[in-house]
């Protein structure tokens, strides 16, 4: 049971390394440039691909801009399931609040007597940078975990080296961070530290909320149904939700989707900075006639499974057993994929081995991986203000990308190559990219799609390309999605729909 347990440790800190909770060693610096002037260490962090905003990493971990892969919050869903224990545990975010994206709740601003339990919230500066940090304190059992918004980090579990009514000491050390404060007229009054960074940081009481208006919320139109497959070679069992369409009635086929998310752990919702596209999604598909199969990936959230092991190759098997199962329902009239980022390269994998009807590939990668991360890698570093390149070629992407997360899944990844894939894909396909895509840039996507698609299904494929969408298809800049109110663009749902149809 012991040995089992330090499994499990040594799993969720792998993930966390792939995850966008290292990100918190942003703070270090504000742009390369800058950090460069400070004469302090400087490391890019590879972000978890695809998914990913640039930041900068002391720690040697993996970030991809999403909550995604690590600590991200499930919440209650549509059909009533709960994210079990052992994964680190989020905090509830009231989706549905009707305050503007960037305001902060006050719900909570009366003037404290003491530390005590509940949320305290502060801005850290570091330059140009601005990050919003929320530590939750539960006094009785001693914990305290801390959020960063902007990164979408959440529920972090810091260490507890001191804790009382007028003071505390937390850290985390993986990343060498320290943060100090004593209470003092109604704030908690300290410092943040990280390795050679140190800087003034005071919280006052309070949470923080972002309005996302398209997160649908109960009672549906629609009947849910949680659901399982599984993955006997694996040994994983895959929980899902089962979404059918407004007016469903049994017996009538209607087309089906099933939902592979990016890289990384991720709940069925793909949850990204509080945004929840795959659930929105769904939503949309269900008020449009189209039914849906989402789920949590292998080993996070109510499924089972080893995620730590696994590589994109794994993660298509599973979503292959996922399209088996929904054609052994025989409820539908198509079987289809509809995948985001590395699930719209599983897309392309099992479109190629005939196991799907159809293919929605978003941002999907489809090309070479080390050829694709050059460009990745240098737009992003110069979005954060980086005056020169962060890697010269694919080589140089390789090693940082392997310097960054030497695991079995970055090892596969780095040598991906989609072309082999797009070329045998027969179905029909709906590849869509955006603009702003910093992520899986459209000038090396678009070309490889047009130019491997198979011509003989011409008339059926279909690529577009949206301008000012970012990586996850929002009107807005590509590396600040926590501040951006939409979740997905309404022109990309309906697209999506008018060709499934």
């Amino acid at each position: 049971m012991e040995n089992m347990k330090l499994g499990m440790e040594n799993m969720k800190w792998e993930m966390i390394k792939r995850s966008f909770i290292v990100v918190i060693t942003m703070v270090c610096c504000s742009g390369i440039q800058a950090h460069e002037t400070e004469g302090q260490r400087f490391e890019l962090t590879m972000m978890d691909y695809p998914d990913s905003v640039v930041v900068p990493d002391n720690g040697g971990g993996a970030s991809d801009g999403r909550i995604s892969r690590s600590g991200v919050r499930i919440g209650k869903r549509e059909g009533g399931g709960r994210r079990p224990g052992g994964k680190i545990p989020p905090f509830a975010r009231r989706s549905g609040d009707q305050t503007s994206s960037t305001e902060r709740d006050n719900g909570d601003s009366k003037r404290a007597q003491s530390i005590g339990d509940g949320s305290w919230k502060g801005t850290l500066k570091a330059g140009q940078q601005e990050l919003t940090m929320v530590l939750h304190i539960d006094m009785a059992a001693r914990e305290v975990k801390m959020d960063v918004i902007e990164q979408g980090a959440m529920g972090i579990a810091l260490t507890v080296n001191h804790l009382s009514e007028d003071s505390l000491n937390v850290s985390y050390p993986q990343l060498g961070m320290v943060y100090a404060g004593k209470y003092h007229d109604g704030q908690i009054k300290g410092t943040f530290m990280q390795r050679l960074f140190m800087t003034a940081l005071n919280l006052e009481p309070g949470e923080v909320v972002y309005r996302r208006p398209q997160t649908p919320q109960p009672p549906y139109p629609y009947i849910t149904e949680e659901v399982t497959f599984e993955n006997p070679a694996a040994q994983a069992t895959l929980a899902g939700t089962l979404t059918y369409p407004v007016g469903y009635q049994k017996g009538k086929k209607v087309p089906v989707v099933l939902m592979v998310t990016g890289s990384g752990a991720q709940n069925r919702d793909e949850e990204v900075f509080l945004h929840k596209p795959f659930l929105v999604i769904a939503d949309y598909l269900a008020r449009h006639g189209i039914a849906s199969l989402r789920y949590d990936d292998r080993g996070y959230g109510q499924s089972t499974g080893d995620f730590s092991q696994a590589t994109t190759m794994d993660f298509a098997r599973d979503a292959a057993c996922g399209l088996a199962y929904l054609r052994g329902l025989k409820r539908f009239s198509r079987v289809g994929l509809l995948g985001h980022s590395e699930g719209g390269a599983i897309g392309y994998i099992l479109g190629s081995e005939k196991k799907c009807d159809f293919v929605v590939s978003l941002a999907g990668p489809a090309g070479r991986i080390d050829s694709m991360m050059v460009l990745q890698l240098n737009g992003l570093a110069k979005a954060q203000g980086a005056s020169g390149l962060v890697v010269k070629d694919c080589q140089g992407a390789r090693q940082y990308m392997l310097k960054t997360g030497d695991t079995p899944w970055m090892k596969y990844f780095v040598d991906m190559d989609l072309t082999p894939y797009v070329r045998k894909t027969r179905c029909p396909v709906l590849a869509l990219g955006g603009e702003n895509d910093l992520n899986v840039p459209v000038v090396f996507n678009t070309p490889q799609l047009e130019a491997n698609l198979p011509k003989s299904k011409k008339e059926k494929n279909k690529v577009k390309v949206y301008p000012g969408l970012n990586h996850f298809f929002q009107h807005g800049s590509p590396t600040d999605v926590v501040n951006i109110e939409e979740t997905i663009s309404e022109e990309v749902l309906a697209d999506i729909v008018e060709w499934i149809r």
